[in-house]
């Protein structure tokens, strides 16, 4: 009676379930299964014999009770190709004597299809971490490496392949690798985000590396070991320095600025009263002097004008660095005030037997700019084509005016400059070299200020040159009065 209810439950059991599921004995041929489902999935009791046959190398189950899993594509009665994951498990059945082995086999076309779209996403994400220019690698709990990125094993030169497993101290250097290894641990033994900044130099060509190292969980937040992004920051290391430098300098430069500015007013005062007395006591207003004592009047107020010509240009150059310098535009004729100029240097080229010319193709040129800044402009350009034009030679100054800027070229016939010392030219204090430096007198300011109020005004200033033939400095200014 008891095995009539077990054979009754096992029944309704192969009736009702939606697994297709068979039983066979020792020999193939003994198969119970349940008919709905196999003939619903296009299966027949004939059809049984193909799936038997794949059961040949697992009957060793009879002999344990443990579960071995086999896949198998089956085509059915309607020409559809099926996916069958098949159990196979050993078991005792009631009756004492006879093992059989059940076999539950079920259509895993569902789970074949999990497992692509989990190999696409995986795919994905290798795809994804592969194009990452970022040096990516992860490590276990023990500082062995689980796996990096092309990035990373192109930099250490090491296949990719071959890193899982290798610590950092099989691939760096050992005072290197003893770095890392310090990072590290304090990353996986505080469980925290760290940044870290390396360098490494190889041939002479010294880099910098940023890298972050973060602890690295699975998806159940198992602690796994940890994962690193690192990149070469070498560039950005340069710019940085350089924005460094060049704060320096210009907190340098203000404070020298702001020194000569304080330095000139304070000399600026006592200097204007040794040039006032000393042209009141050549008037005669204080009294009849000696010759000698006149020659020794004319030497301080001559000395006193240069010295307070120099401190002038100490102040300009100072307030033009220090950017306090503000232009005070205004309409003048240009040849008005060339021709000041020319007043004033023709003694000196007279005395040096240098010809000043001046070639104007529009004598009425107006030009809206700052008359004194425009004026020392021509002045410190003509009084250096002087000073360095020899005995004989001559000064040439050639005004163009077009649509929207003025152009003016002063060129002598003097000593010229070299290709590789233009560049000291405009410099401030800088002359080409020691032996012209005690030849000419001069401080190396004029030109310093030409190129300083040049841009001032919006123009630009360049220079062409020949040793030994001479140079030409030319320069443009917009016509202030058009551009606004």
């Amino acid at each position: 009676m008891g095995d009539l209810i077990k054979e009754s439950i096992v029944a309704m059991v192969l009736l009702i379930t939606t697994f297709y599921l068979w039983n066979t004995g020792r020999k193939n041929k003994e198969i119970s299964n349940n008919g709905l489902q196999m003939i619903l999935a296009g299966f027949v009791f004939l059809t049984i014999g193909h799936i038997v046959d794949a059961l040949d190398d697992i009957w060793f189950i009879e002999t344990y009770v443990e579960s071995t899993i086999v896949e198998e594509v089956l085509e059915n009665l309607f020409g559809e190709i099926i996916s069958f994951v098949l159990i196979a498990y050993g078991v005792i059945t009631w009756m004492p004597t006879i093992a059989s082995i059940n076999v539950l086999e079920n259509e895993v076309k569902e789970r074949r299809d999990t497992q692509e779209e989990l190999n696409k996403k995986t795919s994905k994400l290798t795809g994804l971490l592969n194009s990452i220019p970022d040096m990516v690698f992860f490590k276990d709990m023990e500082g062995k490496y689980l796996g990096c990125n092309p990035s990373f094993s192109d930099f250490i030169n090491y296949p990719s392949e071959h890193i899982v497993g290798k610590s950092i101290h099989d691939i760096f250097p050992k005072e290197k690798a003893d770095e890392l290894y310090q990072q590290d641990t304090e990353v996986i033994s505080s469980g925290k985000v760290m940044k870290y900044e390396v360098s490494s130099e190889a041939c002479g060509d010294k880099r910098y590396y940023e890298t972050i190292k973060a602890p690295l969980y699975d998806s159940e937040g198992t602690y796994l070991g940890l994962v690193g992004i690192s990149r070469d920051v070498t560039n950005y290391k340069e710019i940085e320095e350089l924005n460094k430098a060049r704060i320096k300098a210009e907190t340098a430069s203000n404070t020298k600025s702001e020194f000569l500015a304080t330095m000139s007013h304070e000399l600026r005062t006592p200097l204007n009263s040794i040039i006032g007395f000393s042209d009141v006591m050549l008037s005669g207003m204080a009294g009849n002097v000696s010759d000698q004592q006149e020659k020794y009047l004319k030497n301080i107020a001559v000395s006193g004008k240069h010295l307070l010509e120099l401190i002038n240009n100490i102040l300009d150059l100072s307030k033009s660095e220090a950017g306090k310098m503000e232009l005070e535009p205004d309409q003048f004729k240009v040849d008005a005030v060339i021709n000041e100029v020319l007043g004033v240097m023709s003694p000196i080229a007279t005395k040096k037997k240098v010809e000043l010319k001046v070639e104007n193709t529009d004598p009425m040129i107006i030009i809206n700019a700052d008359k004194l800044r425009f004026k020392q402009i021509i002045y410190n350009l003509m009084s250096n084509a002087v000073k360095f034009t020899p005995e004989g030679g001559s000064v040439r100054v050639l005004i163009k005016a077009y649509e929207d800027l003025i152009r003016i070229e002063v060129a002598d016939t003097g000593i010229g400059v070299s290709e590789e010392d233009m560049h000291l030219l405009f410099e401030p204090f800088k002359q080409i070299d020691h032996r012209i430096e005690r030849r000419y007198e001069g401080t190396g300011l004029g030109l310093a200020l030409v190129k300083n109020f040049v841009e001032l005004h919006g123009g630009k200033i360049w220079v062409e040159s020949k040793v030994g033939e001479g140079s030409t400095f030319i320069f443009e200014i917009p016509d202030i009065s058009k551009e606004n």
